[in-house]
């Protein structure tokens, strides 16, 4: 079927379903045990430390465990193409409690985003899992290492049908499913709140990482980005109960229409404009008040079109439409 908001409930659905088959819990055993060998940074201070496998195995658990926790939602096309552009120019920012959207979310892309891995090449992912360290169902703690902290564990998906020309080109890329879901689960992290990780580490790969992960929560809460609930087709909604639970609306982030999307906005000048141009979207550190002092966040001002209306417009780069 043609992909739309019924897919972030269906690519759900089906991951779910592979961590119960035979072939999805193998894959997940070799990629933790892959993820176990790799090294670790501490967030705090930026230094390499030893792998460690058994918190590699907790990771993968979690993400595992805290699936079916998850709220499902669809992020358009438009607004997936712009959380990719502005992170690019995102400065780095602690995650914090109060990025959440939900505690628990499973956020499905019309398109991939691509982040930069350790080998410096572009790793695509569909998909984001969050969840809040928090009790799950049964009321039974997730087990953490004692220098556990408050904050969140953030699983990345690839889809079988994005890989990279680059990544392909190393032999590293198959278009196969794996227990039957489309996405495969590609990257796991824990982030602590308050902690500025991507200030104290100097990892072009780790950095970019928490880039698009701040981004995504920053525009969605902010005016630009939409929120509404669609309603899924029969087929969709009848999977869910039977497997999981009576959900029958997933919640479709798109782009806001600019206010003023053709008209003259900026100082009157006396000057004879030749022509019409974009002003590009842009990070504005926004002052804030908290408590007795002030805090700044990066807000994204949206792009808008600036010179005379009967000039011709000019575009030096690509623009992006902002539809409802």
């Amino acid at each position: 079927m043609a992909e739309g908001w019924d897919t972030a409930l269906d690519e759900q659905l089906s991951l779910m379903h592979s961590f119960n088959t035979v072939e999805g819990r193998e894959y997940l055993n070799g990629f933790a045990i892959s993820l176990g060998r790799a090294g670790r940074v501490d967030a705090n201070t930026g230094q390499a430390l030893d792998p460690d496998p058994e918190y590699a195995e907790e990771l993968v658990g979690m993400a595992t465990k805290g699936l079916p926790e998850c709220d499902p939602f669809y992020v358009s096309d438009e607004l997936t193409e712009l959380i990719g552009y502005a992170a690019e120019s995102f400065k780095p920012e602690a995650i914090e409690l109060t990025d959440m959207i939900v505690p628990a979310g499973f956020a499905y892309f019309g398109k991939p985003l691509y982040i930069i891995d350790t080998r410096g090449l572009k790793m695509p992912f569909r998909a984001m899992q969050w969840n809040v360290l928090t009790n799950l169902p049964g009321g039974s703690r997730v087990h953490v290492p004692e220098d556990a902290f408050h904050g969140i564990v953030v699983t990345l998906y690839s889809h079988r049908a994005d890989g990279d020309p680059d990544d392909a080109a190393h032999g590293n890329y198959t278009d196969q499913r794996i227990g039957g879901s489309d996405l495969a689960m590609e990257y796991v992290t824990s982030l602590r709140f308050g902690v500025g990780v991507a200030d104290t580490i100097d990892d072009e790969s780790i950095r970019d990482m928490h880039a698009h992960i701040k981004v995504f929560f920053r525009l969605c809460q902010q005016t630009i980005a939409v929120p509404h609930r669609q309603r899924v087709a029969r087929p969709t909604w009848k999977r869910a109960r039977k497997s999981w639970k009576d959900i029958k609306e997933v919640v479709v982030f798109t782009l806001r229409r600019a206010k003023n999307a053709t008209g003259y906005e900026g100082e009157e000048r006396d000057v004879e404009w030749s022509h019409r141009w974009l002003v590009q979207g842009h990070w504005r550190n926004q002052p804030y008040k908290d408590g007795d002092g002030t805090i700044y966040k990066q807000i994204w001002i949206a792009p808008y079109v600036k010179g005379p209306d009967d000039k011709p417009l000019i575009l030096k780069r690509r623009a992006f439409e902002l539809v409802r």
